[in-house]
């Protein structure tokens, strides 16, 4: 997946309808509700009181574990076996699959304002809340030796390459391994780097050149995985992060910038799977998981598709 695709397709994966019979839909919703900023239900109308995404650590402690259990729900419930996706076990497995489909490439929730924690990953109150930072298997917290099917074994990836670690569906435990090294590329300077760009495309490079990088190397183990990385709970509270920068930036000029996607330039904004030039009307393909979007649908996040808004950025 290329860039700008990838920018728009995790935060598709939850805000959108949730893969559950009505009963179960209802008991994860009720969980997430009790603070924790996923999409609310929007009419045809349109988005009518957004829900509001802030920084996790800001939540009570009630709410944190509103989060976790909503978390866990996907994980214990079986896989959804009519999507196709081998060695799924879980719900949250066929979140992984889908994105380690989508990103087999030719080139709600809150969030982790991680430019508070840049260069000291180790000790973030959020990566510790959500198991530590490793190194190896995650054996503490609320996903404590939880199982992951799809990705690669601790010893297939050097962390240390460019060369991006090799494709593999191997059953291991979810591990993390942070690099400070990365992480500090997290830092308010870069950030403001993004809030300074003028145009789309600028902006898309500032992120994948540093927060983005800086929250998937900088925690390393499976989130430093180019296709396993929703395996870590971790990698949502990320891409929403993402996400809140993304509308901070739109909202400074709203008129031009909320459906901003520029020429395509040479390998720059292209689709999913790098085949033909993206535009708004461009399709992303969710493989049933929820349904089908394009690029409008879920440009504004008070759209109708999408609905919240997030607050407490720095």
């Amino acid at each position: 997946m290329h860039a700008t695709a990838l920018l728009l397709l995790a935060p598709v994966l939850l805000a959108v309808a949730t893969p559950l019979p009505l009963g179960e839909a209802g008991l994860l919703g009720e969980k997430i509700s009790a603070g924790v900023g996923l999409s609310r239900v929007a009419t045809s109308s349109g988005c009518i009181n957004p829900s509001v995404r802030v920084d996790f650590t800001t939540l009570t402690t009630d709410q944190q574990n509103a989060y976790f259990d909503a978390q866990n729900c996907l994980i214990s419930k079986p896989a959804n076996k009519s999507l196709g996706w081998p060695n799924a076990v879980g719900r949250w497995d066929d979140l992984v699959a889908t994105h380690y489909y989508h990103a087999n490439l030719t080139g709600g929730t809150d969030t982790w304002h991680h430019s508070r924690d840049a260069g000291n990953f180790t000790f973030s109150p959020t990566v510790l809340a959500f198991g530590g930072h490793g190194p190896r298997n995650v054996t503490t917290g609320p996903f404590a030796n939880k199982d992951c099917p799809y990705g690669p074994l601790p010893s297939d990836i050097t962390w240390s390459s460019s060369v991006p670690p090799s494709l593999q569906n191997l059953d291991h435990g979810l591990w993390r391994n942070v690099s400070e090294t990365w992480s500090i590329y997290a830092n308010q300077t870069q950030v403001n780097v993004t809030r300074n760009a003028t145009n789309f495309g600028d902006y898309k490079t500032a992120v994948y050149s540093s927060i983005h990088t800086a929250g998937h190397f900088g925690m390393g183990g499976d989130m430093g995985h180019p296709m396993a990385s929703p395996n870590d709970p971790l990698f949502f509270m990320h891409h929403m992060y993402l996400d809140a920068r993304w509308w901070e930036w739109q909202q400074a000029d709203p008129s031009t910038r909320t459906f901003q996607i520029p020429t395509p330039g040479p390998g720059q904004y292209t689709t999913q799977r790098g085949t033909t030039n993206m535009t708004l009307d461009t399709v992303l393909s969710m493989s049933e998981l929820v349904p089908n979007v394009t690029v409008r649908d879920i440009a504004d996040t008070q759209g109708g598709t999408l609905c919240y808004i997030y607050a407490g950025l720095e």
